[in-house]
């Protein structure tokens, strides 16, 4: 049996390591280890600190085989090589020679931080919250030379404090011990993707540098210009656009008007009150520039990118239950799509001019920085000479997935016809269906609808899915409904009146209009949908029947299964990865209609789980959270689990095109959703080779057609 060596360090640096990352922070000069503390297998834990015989117990027991063990041991990694092994003497540690149990934790949809996973998973674990405040203390400078050289905290002068630090070093490496005693190690080819995970996150993404500092000053230029109009307008009360209570205190007891925050739909509701006073109207359109924060990219983009002109580890592994990727620090999986009027390569080009000329030239043209600016953005991500991006995209990866899973045969027929050159782009069939009228102009604005429909409803999402999907789109959804209804049945309008009364105008959010149009797109869609539908309620069925029977397989379709476990639900996807559901529970629950045969609210049973929190859970909620509000039994339905298997599927296909792609010439710098992205020299591989890559079906898939698109260029686009 392979020896697993669970270690954990302790280092202290005048680098913010949430803001810079941990590489960047193990590259700095002033970044140093305090103590390292690691356990042999179940052996008692021991120490070593610089200044101490090198632990070659531990380095034998690595050269025979044996696995670093870290709770999130990418940061035990970068110390390792920039600072064990450069300063101190240290062999190499590889990759392939650790275990990361944070990202074990969150294969298992638990919380991702130590303290909160033990918690969650019920391990004996008192919480040191002396031994934190110490470590927090010790770990930046406790002051300062005249020539801003740091002074450390020194253990021979502070010994005291140096034992409590290397005992709340030893918990975590106990705490990290039993986590990983307690749950199910990942399985081997999710192991050799964190592998890979590591790989490109250590490659980093190329910066433009000068362009990002460049347009970081031309937005502090826009700001500063800005907040001088602000305090003319605001008499000096409002100093700058971001001191918000002063700001809101001019806004209520100057103007009158009913402020009691700036967040944008406060912002929004303002700038529509018919008599707002124009000077308040010049101050809350500063506030939407000046507040935007798009641009705080630009800041971390310069935090974040190391001397070589590349920023690493923004792939936060395993981030979401369904195994997809999370963003850090510069977030490429959620930059400002840029827009159209913008003209990319000018304001490039503009960049490259000295202030204060660059501000003013962008603001001639378009009358604002901020705007333009955040359009740039992408373009930041920028291939270094001599080298260009080649991107393949899966083509609406989700789109094939859904019917696959839940054998819609006629859709998948669609896409095969797409893809052989012969058939219809797939929203423009569904705006077809909609307005009950041929479609064949992509440039038709009615397209939009037939793209919300396929996004909104495949999940089963009703006319609020509708109406959010249709805003992010800019889709006016009241202004459909006359078209829609003149083509839809009266059986079909009575029921969106009767939804209407019975749901819409509970909700306060849509007007009748918007909802009724809605309801009008839904009900087709599903009619036409019957396979999709039914997937959602075996889909539930099968993980209710799961609960409530442990250890029996339940099935969903021809592809998905669940069996409960210990304290796991798990559903199998074709690929044979599982997605966990911590701690299980079916709970009857009211629901938002009235039972057909009491006339009381309706009831019905749920299945329940203990989840990660963010704001598009909390309405879910059954249970108070806990671990700071990040952890709580929330409900789900149907439409919610599928959504989870087509996610979790489209994943793992990227998954596999990650190791084509590799394997065959084109190592990704980055991947973002379902597109990878490989920087390769000028004159070496090309798209088409790397999107035939790319649409190569695994045999676990077969029968589901797949294609892929991209793009080649210098600067990184979507």
């Amino acid at each position: 049996m392979t020896l697993h060596i669970h270690g954990d360090w302790e280092t202290r640096s005048t680098v913010d390591i949430k803001s810079a990352g941990a590489d960047v922070y193990a590259e700095h000069p002033s970044t140093d280890i305090m103590t390292l503390s690691y356990a042999l297998g179940d052996g008692p834990v021991r120490r070593w600190r610089p200044g101490q015989p090198l632990p070659e117990e531990l380095f034998l027991e690595l050269d025979m085989g044996a696995k670093f063990v870290g709770h999130n041991v990418y940061f035990e990694l970068v110390i390792w090589k920039h600072i064990a092994v450069k300063r101190y003497g240290f062999p190499p540690l590889r990759a392939d020679q650790c275990v990361d149990t944070m990202a074990i934790a969150y294969a298992h949809a638990l919380p991702g931080a130590l303290a909160n996973v033990a918690k969650a998973i019920g391990l004996p674990v008192d919480k040191d919250d002396a031994g934190r405040r110490v470590m927090l203390k010790l770990c930046r400078p406790r002051g300062w030379t005249e020539d801003k050289r740091p002074v450390w905290y020194e253990r021979a002068d502070y010994s005291e404090m140096f034992a409590i630090l290397d005992a709340y070093c030893d918990q975590d490496v106990i705490v990290e011990r039993a986590l990983e005693a307690r749950l199910p190690a990942l399985k081997a080819s999710e192991q050799k993707l964190w592998e890979l995970d590591f790989a490109i996150n250590q490659r980093g993404v190329p910066i433009d540098i000068d362009s990002a500092r460049s347009a970081l000053g031309v937005i502090e230029e826009e700001a500063r210009v800005l907040n001088a109009e602000l305090r003319r307008i605001t008499g000096g009360t409002a100093p700058t656009a971001t001191s918000v209570q002063k700001f809101v205190a001019w806004l209520r007891d100057v103007k009158g008007l009913p402020c009691h925050s700036l967040a944008k739909a406060d912002v929004r509701e303002l700038l529509t009150l018919p008599d707002l006073p124009d000077d308040a109207r010049r101050a809350l359109e500063i506030r939407g520039h000046v507040g935007k924060t798009s641009t705080r990219k630009l800041v971390a983009m310069l935090r974040c990118t190391s001397e070589d002109g590349r920023a690493r580890g923004l792939h936060q592994f395993h981030s979401a239950n369904t195994g997809r990727w999370g963003g850090r620090r510069i977030q490429t999986q959620n930059m400002v799509r840029p827009d159209k009027n913008v003209d990319i390569e000018w304001c490039l080009d503009i960049l490259k001019q000295e202030q204060p000329y660059a501000f003013a030239a962008i603001d001639l043209i378009y009358g604002s920085a901020t705007t333009p600016l955040a359009s740039c953005m992408r373009s930041m991500i920028a291939a270094k000479p001599g080298r260009r991006f080649i991107t393949a995209d899966f083509s609406n990866v989700e789109g094939r997935v859904l019917p696959w899973l839940a054998g819609e045969d006629w859709k998948l027929d669609m896409f095969a016809s797409i893809d052989s050159g012969i058939g219809r782009d797939p929203y423009l069939v569904a705006a077809s269906g909609i307005f009950n009228e041929e479609i064949t102009d992509k440039e038709d604005p009615r397209r939009q609808a037939g793209k919300v429909s396929e996004l909104a409803l495949g999940f089963q999402g009703g006319a609020g899915a509708f109406a959010t999907m249709a805003d992010s789109l800019g889709v006016d959804v009241e202004a459909m409904l006359p078209p829609v209804w003149a083509v839809s049945t009266w059986d079909r309008k009575k029921d969106a009146l009767r939804s209407w009364r019975a749901r819409g105008r509970q909700r306060g959010d849509m007007s009748r209009a918007a909802w009724v149009a809605a309801e009008l797109v839904k009900m087709p869609w599903r009619g036409k949908h019957p396979m999709t539908v039914q997937f959602w309620r075996d889909i539930e069925d099968a993980a209710i029947e799961a609960i409530a029977n442990p250890g029996h397989i339940t099935h969903a379709g021809q592809r998905i299964r669940f069996r409960k476990a210990g304290s796991f639900l798990f559903m199998q996807l074709p690929s044979g990865r599982c997605l966990a559901y911590a701690f299980p529970k079916l709970l009857w629950r009211p629901m938002p209609w009235k039972d057909a045969r009491t006339g009381k609210q309706a009831l019905k049973q749920v299945m329940t789980f203990f989840s990660r929190i963010d704001e598009s859970k909390r309405a879910k909620i059954v249970k108070d959270p806990a671990n700071g509000g990040k952890w709580a039994r929330v409900a789900t339905y149907g439409g919610e689990l599928t959504e989870n298997a087509v996610q979790a599927t489209a994943r793992d296909l990227l998954a596999e095109a990650m190791f084509r792609l590799e394997d065959r010439g084109y190592p990704l710098v980055m991947h973002v959703h379902d597109e990878g992205v490989s920087e390769r020299p000028d004159g070496e591989g090309s798209l088409d080779e790397m999107c035939a890559i790319m649409s190569e079906l695994p045999t676990w898939a077969r029968g589901l057609p797949m294609n892929a698109a991209g793009w080649e260029g210098v600067r990184y686009r979507k």
